[in-house]
Order: C-alpha cells, then structure tokens, then sequence
C-alpha cells in the first residue's frame, strides 16, 4: 500500500518470480527501481482484474486516401476524428480528393511519406481544435512542411475562440465547416471530380483464428528487462484493445512461437541496443523480411544503431518516448489489427455492459492519459458512464464524452486527481452525485443546460476549479455543488435556476462576485458560509428565507441588499461578518433581525 514508507534490506531476496504492485512514486517503486526488480503500478494491476468483453466491432474509415494529384491533404488530431470524418465524406462524396493518413501502417515510412504528400498536394487543409493545437505532429512538422513547400493553407476552426499562428502570406482562407468547398474552388490547379460514393474501408478479424499455426494471429514482443514497467504498460494498453501479444520475457523465449508470429514487437531504447542476444535476434528477424513494429522507448539516432539495422529507420517508429498516447495506442493496435493479431470486438481499455438503449460503460482499465471513447461501436451507440467507471483513475488528464453519451453516473470521475478538462456534451440529461468528487486539477467546466438539476457535491473539493458556466435550462444547484472549490473566482448563472442548495459554494474562498438571477427563489443555508472573498450581494424579490448561516465566515462582505419580503430568517446568518452593512426595509424582519444582533443596517422607508 500507499502508506508503507520503510522497506528493510533483502525483504524480497530470493524471490525469482514476484512482481511487486505499488503506486506510482511511492518508497516501493523507488525501492523496486533500485533493485532491478519487477513491478507493476496499482493502476495497471486493476486491468488484470477480469475479462474483457466481446462483441463489439470498432469503427472503419469512410474511404480510401486519394494519391493521385490533384489532392487536398488533411491536417487534424485524431481526437476529432467523429467529427472530421464526416466532414470528409462529404467532401469526398462531392468529388473532392481527398488524402488522410488513416490508412498508414506501421510498416510505411510514415514521416517520408507525410511529407510527400505535403510537397506533392495542391491545398493544405486545417481542422483546428484544442486537441489539434496541443497536437505536436501537427506543430513540428506537418503545418512547417506546408510553409516549406510554399502550400496554400485553408484554416476551418471547429472549435471556437482557438487559432493557430500562421503567416499570412501562406493563408488562403479562415473558414467554417460549411464554407470549405468555395475555399477549395479558389487554389489553382484543384480540380473537382464527378460525385461518387464513399464505400469505406477496413479490416475483417476472426476471433476463433487467433493463434492458429498459420503464423497469423499473435505478435511476439521483444524487450530488455531493464524496459519491464514502459514495455508491460504499452503491452497491458495494447492487450487491453483485444491484442494478443506473446511476452517473451514472461513468457519465456520460444523460437517456434517467434517463427509463428504475425509481427514482431520490438521495444526500443539503449538498453535493448546495448543487449547483444536481442540485438542479434532484431537483425537476423529484419533481414528475414519479418514484419516489426517499433515502440522507441527513448530517442534513438541512426549513430546509435549498429550497421545492419541502419535501414530499420525507414520504417513508422510509434513514439513512446513521451509515454502512452491515445496516438500512439491507436496506431499500435490498427497495425496488429492488420496483422491478424486483434479482436476488434473489444473496447480498447474498457469494460462495459449492452443494454437495449446501447453501450454502458462501466470501468476504464486502460492507461492511456487522454482516453479515447467513440459515440458508437459497431452501430451501437454508447449511452451511459456507469457509476465508479473512471473512479480513482489518476493517470487520466483529459476526456471528452461522446454526443451519444445521455447519463454520467455517481462518482464516474470521483478522484481523478489529474483530470485537467472535460467536455460534456449537450446530450447528457443526467450527472450522478460526487461525479467529480475530488478532482483537484479541474480547472474549468461547462454544464450543459440539458442535465436540469446538478447533483450533491458534484464538484466538492475541486481546489483548482477557477470558472464554471451553468447551462441555460438548468433549474437547481444542489447540496455543496462547489463546495471547497478554494480557486473559484466566477461562476456563471442562468435565468432558469431557482434553487440553491445548502453549502453549494461553501468556502469557494476566492469568489469575489457572484451574479444572482432574479428566478432565484430558494437558498439554502450556509449556501455562501466561508467565501471570504465575496464583497456584496443582491438577494432576488422572490427569495423569501435567510437561511441559517448563510453568510457565516464571509469577511470581506461590505453590502448585502434585500429586496424582496422575508418570512424567515435562521440563526447565525451574518455570523463573523465585520465589515457587512445590510440595506433592506426599516419595516422588515430583516432590520429587527440585524438590530437585535448588531449588525450594521441601512434602511430606508419605502424598502432598499
């Protein structure tokens, strides 16, 4: 566990065969890394639990990439792909060409062959996104190939308020989604086609021809043990997308089981290199003709390989070097998918439950930080996040829920410490309590409308949480919504809510303001206790209570206004209110109230 924080000399001396399960930066792991000894995190032992379901069948591409000229080449984060691809159809259905790298393998020579289809394309067009801004692909080499070769670019912005900077001179238009074709009429020497159909494009896996003796069905993987964590954590990643995978290492070597394999997996870095057996097994199996998948594990220059693999850099490396992508996993798994080794039945890190509605699901057992869910798998969309399914999953920085996705259960994201954004989409009608229980690197979040009424302590204790925007529609702020959220300096409001539940921004000690809508009837008590920050505050004509330590702690509240009749009014309202001044009617309850207990009071005659 966790808490252990001493481990004496030899306590796991003579034990050949144990793997030790621990967190990640704990006295353990830094233990386990000091003797050379083999460990998993707690994370990844949880994806050991159980099996993975069957049944599901993952989503193709619409069409076949376009090579002959005149093309357009496409530029976008593979996070938007539901959103591109359909953009793209269309295109293509116009009579557009079109090239996308969805087609590539591991076995082409991926950079030479983006790069030629830069040079070589007549339109460079750019889908941009928060996901396409942070895409370094994108950055580093795809956008500064279109600048060298002097490439008319198209910007199409999918996101708003976001803009990569690009010289003018190499922009031919700013457009949306809809205003694409009128840009693409504009370049010279693009020419668009006959209308035809987009007839998609895939690959058929059988599961029960896994592992036969044809030598289709499993990839070996080959790894110094030096590598174990960053080799088993891309292995466990790619096992968990329906992979199946020989470990050498585990396993133990078999040369019949190498002579079978449909591909080999070969984690690279200087310790591999620097190991002669498998070094000498790479080269023999690269001169064979043997198809081999590289996960570089470290940078690797062609000084740093011996003669006979020089050659081996012609081929796509899946860059591991800044640890498990969603990227990286995709690419990994669409080439042993190709290769025969893959169940495509299966979500890639994810276990989940058919309903008649369509796909629950309920745990993520994957490791990639940017977890990649579709809106569909086989036709069949995906409906709910279950309860607990990404509960305690602090590896996880970012996710963005399908528009097919209608229920966000209790606790789905409780815990997930490095969560740093989340984009819910309009389609979801419910959020479950304590769904982001705990988040404490949130820092922004967006309610859409469609969800009515946000449950108890949805975002309690959320310490980095600065802004929230509550959705037009939404009616209720439950019980301690955002309590302790500390970084939370504005929130906005709708018109429709009425109801404020009790402690829902309870000590949000950086809320200086807050703007109350006048549909506002109800707050609960201690609705505003601790926000040491707030300054003043207008209460809505229709709230007819002053709720028991509504205001307690608030320090630095100079003016609160009364505007309406109050009935009632519970104790401690204004309790360590120093600085406050209430202004409301000298006929009101509310000005006996303050008189009696001493609180400064500002009343006129005909109400405040």
């Amino acid at each position: 566990p966790e808490s252990v924080r001493f481990i004496g000399y030899g306590a796991f001396s003579d034990c050949p065969k144990l793997t030790v399960i621990c967190h990640e930066g704990s006295v353990a792991h830094d233990y386990c890394v000091k003797k050379h000894l083999t460990y998993i995190f707690d994370y990844q032992y949880q994806a050991f639990r159980g099996l993975l379901p069957q049944g599901i069948e993952m989503l193709s591409s619409p069409f076949q990439a376009d090579e002959k000229k005149p093309f357009i080449f496409i530029s976008y984060s593979h996070r938007d792909r539901d959103s591109v691809l359909g953009i793209l159809k269309t295109l293509y259905e116009s009579g557009w060409k079109i090239w996308y790298d969805e087609g590539l393998t591991i076995g082409d020579r991926y950079d030479e062959t983006l790069e030629a289809h830069v040079r070589n394309c007549s339109a460079f067009l750019l889908f941009i996104t928060e996901n396409s801004l942070n895409s370094y692909y994108i950055k580093e080499n795809e956008i500064p190939w279109a600048k060298k070769y002097g490439k008319p670019i198209i910007k199409c912005a999918l996101d708003k308020d976001i803009d990569y900077e690009i010289e003018q001179d190499f922009i031919l238009a700013s457009v949306s989604s809809t205003e694409i074709e009128p840009a693409l009429a504009k370049v010279d020497g693009l020419a668009k086609g006959s209308r035809r159909e987009a007839k998609g494009i895939s690959v058929a896996v059988d599961p029960t021809a896994r592992g036969g003796s044809s030598g289709n069905g499993f990839a070996y993987c080959l790894y110094s043990e030096k590598d174990t964590a960053g080799a088993k954590a891309i292995i466990l990643e790619a096992r968990n997308s329906g992979c199946t995978i020989y470990d050498a290492i585990n396993e133990g070597e078999n040369a019949s089981k190498l002579k079978r394999c449909a591909s080999l997996l070969v984690f690279l870095d200087k310790a591999f290199l620097e190991d002669k057996h498998l070094t000498n097994i790479l080269i023999r199996e690269f001169r064979a003709g043997r198809d081999i998948a590289v996960c570089q594990l470290e940078n690797i220059e062609d000084k740093d390989l011996p003669d006979a693999l020089i050659e081996l850099h012609k081929l796509q490396w899946l860059n591991f070097t800044r640890g498990i992508t969603a990227d990286m996993s995709t690419k990994l798994a669409q080439h042993l998918q190709k290769r025969g080794c893959r169940n495509t039945s299966v979500l890639p890190g994810l276990k989940y439950e058919k309903t008649p509605e369509g796909i629950v699901i309920t745990r993520y057992t994957g490791m990639a930080p940017e977890p990649r869910i579709e809106s569909e798998y086989g036709g069949t969309p995906v409906v709910e996040i279950a309860e607990n399914a990404f509960k305690n999953c602090i590896r996880v920085k970012s996710i963005v829920i399908p528009n097919s996705v209608k229920v966000i259960g209790n606790s789905a994201f409780k815990g997930c410490s490095g969560l740093t954004s989340i984009v819910i989409p309009d389609s979801v009608t419910s959020i479950g309590k304590d769904a982001f229980y705990g988040c404490l690197s949130l820092t922004s979040v967006t309610i859409p409308g469609s969800v009515g009424t946000i449950s108890d302590r949805l975002f309690w204790e959320c310490k980095s949480l600065k802004s929230a925007v509550i959705g037009e529609g939404i009616s209720k702020i439950s019980d301690y919504v955002f309590y302790r959220c500390e970084s939370l300096t504005s929130v906005s409001l709708p018109e429709t809510m009425t109801v404020i539940g009790a402690a829902a921004f309870g000590f949000c000690t950086n809320l200086v303001s807050i703007n109350i809508p006048d549909s506002i009837t109800v707050i609960d008590g201690m609705a505003f206790s601790s926000c040491k920050s707030l300054t003043s505050f207008t209460l809505p004509k229709g709230v007819t209570q002053l709720s028991e330590g509504l205001f307690w702690g608030c320090s630095s509240l100079t003016s609160v206004t009364v505007t309406g009749s109050i009935n009632t009014i519970g104790d401690r309202v204004f309790n360590d209110c120093k600085n406050l001044t209430v202004n409301c009617s000298r006929f009101s309850k509310v000005y006996k109230y303050c008189k009696k207990s001493g609180v400064r009071v500002k009343a006129s005659l005909f109400g405040a």
